[in-house]
């Protein structure tokens, strides 16, 4: 935390790691509470979720999901049903799935959810911008 004075005025602000939350409406969704859970079904190989832009919410909840060896790629309804089997709130599902054959990487090998920010962001623009001349996005 640091003080910072604006015009004259005074204000206390919060610095430091970002957390690893969705900001959906007010509402904060711990990313990892949903990838724990996912994890344990058993046609998911690897997972990881991350904010989505959203004009409505703000924020919304993306997974990128890859398949199990041999498993088929879950939709959106078998792992809402999936995680209503596990007792989490409807709020914190994922409102989309990327199925993927990896998930993209740092240099040190860790998860960027950086990169995978950036990749929903950019289907989610290209989609709205074919949606506006009419066309079917890819």
């Amino acid at each position: 935390m640091r003080f910072l004075t604006v015009e004259g005025e005074r204000y206390l602000v919060f610095e430091g790691r970002v957390k690893d939350v969705v900001d959906r409406g007010g509402e904060k969704i711990n990313c990892s509470e949903i990838e724990n859970a996912l994890i344990l079904h058993p046609a998911v190989g690897a997972i990881a979720c991350v904010a989505m832009p959203d004009p409505l919410y703000g924020e919304r909840m993306c997974a990128f999901i890859v398949p199990r060896d041999g498993a088929a790629p879950l939709s959106l309804g078998e792992v809402g049903q999936y995680l209503e089997g596990q007792g989490l709130a409807k709020f914190k599902w994922p409102e989309r799935i990327e199925i993927v054959e990896d998930l993209p990487m740092t240099s040190s090998n860790k998860v960027s959810k950086p990169i995978m920010r950036e990749i929903i962001a950019k289907k989610l623009r290209d989609e709205a911008a074919a949606a506006e001349k009419g066309a079917i996005p890819a």
